[in-house]
């Protein structure tokens, strides 16, 4: 009998972590077609002219290039994104 409480409170906690994924990986997907649509020229990053369009990312662009090529590319994006979620 308490093999079985042990084994159903682990698939409970199985499930929930399960559970949990699913908005994180909806948000990544999201995120991700948030910038596709802003690379209109579709070259995988997004210029100061493509950022234009979006006042917070055109005011904060020098910060979220990290690397200072002039361009922001996916992964500086999403590394953004993620940091405004989780600041800490």
């Amino acid at each position: 009998m308490k093999q079985l409480i042990g084994a159903l409170a682990a698939l409970s906690l199985c499930t929930s972590a399960t559970a949990g994924d699913k908005p994180q990986v909806a948000k990544v997907k999201v995120d991700a077609e948030t910038f596709a649509s802003l690379d209109r020229n579709a070259d995988n990053q997004i210029s100061r002219t493509e950022a234009g369009v979006d006042r917070e990312l055109s005011d904060n662009f020098a910060y979220i290039d990290t690397d200072g090529d002039g361009f922001i590319s996916r992964s500086e994006y999403l590394a953004q994104i993620e940091n405004a979620r989780d600041p800490t």
